[in-house]
């Protein structure tokens, strides 16, 4: 095995023309419209004639995944090492290597499933299904093992915050503090109803809040002071429910919060995501909204209609508290159903009086994804977008999606997208009237405004996402097609192909399945931009 070779290639073409050959499909013959207004700030795309030096970290297994840090010049890689028939992975690697000399430290083999890796400037947290290890970061050696699953982790105050990792089907846990020297309990204190969370929120310094599938806690992480809010989430006729919070907003203790694109299948579980704000905390469940006080107790409560049978959304906006229920559901493939009545509703932040509380007018479609902003709530179905005044509970419109025939997975989308359609680079969220866009089934963009009036289609193989920016650098991909622009979104360069790339201090680094590719300003001057 190669640790660190020595490769020159000189990447051209066209940008278009690579697109073409990689993401070739069936909707690649279909006509999309053109931007239908100058774009505020664009990038001829031109051929590229520049050769890229790079040193390419071969790795045994396939690569998933890598990280880096920048204080060790440590290149820290991730790969699979077996897989099932399937695709599945069996077992695994983290390896370690000093990228000044190509010297590899170290490498772990994974007997345990890993949940997570957390990068510190000395030591790795690895996040292990049984165990949460702590390792010097140069030689890989454990320093300690918990069965704490940390949430919160403080290098300046030495110490790291968690609940204790559980077999399933129990139903109590306990929360501690363990000291980063040797592991041991600062702290420890019992945590009822409480299986694995689902939303962690930290305030200040001191506590954090989680929310678990039955219950919200507070837990403080100094003296470890708790309190526990039991919520009502079973479901008698055990169907898997959840709601696809998409591109969207929670408003809580760091402002806008964003959610990212996941549908979360639950199964017996109906409580919401929770706004913190000022030491309160906003939650759903089953039956009832409520306010929490800072001390757990219930400043207000109202209760929820039965037909209201799905994970809610909460959102906090000039002292009206909203909840939207989507009532989502999924069947035993995946496929979205309805499972109940979809629901708005809005109450006084201040003393729970109900303002308003309807069904939503969306036939008998299923709400599939939810967009709020202020006052304005969009909700997305198969083939409309639905808009809703919170403030005051009016239909505004249902506006229909250019769409021919009924989406399944649709999504708001996010905006940090770059069209090429017409043969140049631009942002579309540069455009004068753009608001917000949706992504449909197959892979299709649209760009909406205020209105929800389509502006322009986007196809996914005309278009691509900003991996990473550094110094008016910017890292484009599209497929495995990974670009390098400058600040004007002029194209540089083509790169090796692989699924991530990002800056370090002295060039970046592309992330592919047989390797690494360590490519530096040093060894490439053409690449610097005039």
């Amino acid at each position: 095995m190669a640790i660190f070779e020595q490769n020159t290639a000189a990447m051209s073409g066209k940008l278009s023309y690579s697109f073409v050959l990689l993401l070739c499909s069936a909707y690649a013959l279909v006509s999309f419209a053109q931007p239908s207004a100058t774009p505020m700030k664009t990038g001829d795309i031109a051929e590229s004639e520049l050769s890229v030096k790079w040193n390419k970290c071969d790795f045994e297994g396939m690569v998933s995944a890598a990280y880096w840090n920048p204080k060790h010049q440590l290149l820290l890689v991730e790969t699979i090492d077996e897989m099932t028939k399937k695709g599945n992975p069996i077992s695994g690697s983290l390896w370690g290597q000093r990228v000044t000399d190509g010297k590899k430290l170290w490498r772990v083999e994974f007997e345990q499933s890993v949940d997570s890796y957390q990068i510190y400037d000395d030591h790795l947290l690895i996040e292990g299904e049984k165990l949460t290890e702590w390792c010097d970061i140069l030689t890989s050696e454990p320093l300690w093992l918990s069965k704490t699953r940390l949430l919160h982790v403080d290098p300046s105050k030495n110490y790291a915050v968690g609940f204790n990792k559980i077999a399933a089907g129990k139903t109590g846990q306990r929360a501690s503090a363990l000291s980063l020297d040797d592991g041991k309990p600062i702290w420890k204190t019992g945590v009822p109803y409480g299986e694995e969370y689902h939303e962690v929120q930290i305030y200040g310094d001191s506590v954090m809040f989680v929310l678990a599938p039955n219950g919200l806690h507070r837990v403080g992480f100094t003296e470890g002071d708790t309190w526990h809010y039991k919520l009502k989430t079973s479901k008698g006729d055990g169907v898997a429910v959840g709601v696809a919070v998409g591109m969207g907003f929670a408003f809580g203790l760091l402002g806008a919060a964003f959610i990212s694109a996941t549908d979360f299948m639950v199964k017996g579980n109906l409580q919401s995501n929770m706004v913190v704000k000022g030491g309160f905390i906003y939650v759903a469940d089953k039956k009832h909204i409520v306010k929490l006080g800072p001390t757990g107790e219930a400043v207000w409560k109202q209760d929820l209609p039965k037909e209201m049978a799905s994970q809610s959304i909460v959102n906090l906006h000039k002292g009206v508290v909203t909840v939207v229920n989507t009532s989502l559901a999924y069947d035993n493939y995946g496929n979205p159903k309805r499972s109940g009545t979809p629901m708005i509703a809005a109450f006084d932040e201040y003393d729970g009086a109900q303002r308003f509380l309807k069904p939503v007018e969306c036939g008998d479609e299923a709400i599939l994804d939810v967009l709020m902003e202020g006052n304005t709530c969009r909700l997305l179905t198969g083939t409309a977008v639905i808009r809703y005044n919170m403030s005051n509970g009016l239909w505004a419109y249902e506006r229909k999606l250019p769409v021919e025939y009924v989406n399944r997975q649709a999504s708001f989308a996010s905006d940090d997208l770059f069209d090429f359609s017409d043969n140049r680079f631009f942002p579309v969220n540069s455009h004068p009237r753009f608001s917000h866009m949706v992504r449909l089934d197959d892979g299709q963009f649209l760009m909406l405004d205020e209105d929800d009036e389509l502006i322009d289609r986007v196809s996914e193989n005309q278009s691509c996402t900003k991996l990473d920016s550094f110094n008016n650098y910017h890292l484009l991909a599209g497929g495995e097609v990974i670009y390098l622009a400058d600040g004007d979104l002029q194209l540089i360069t083509t790169l090796p192909k692989g699924f991530n790339a990002f800056f370090t201090e002295h060039g970046f680094m592309v992330v592919a399945e047989d390797g690494v590719y360590d490519i530096r300003w040093e060894e490439n001057p053409s690449l610097l931009a005039n």
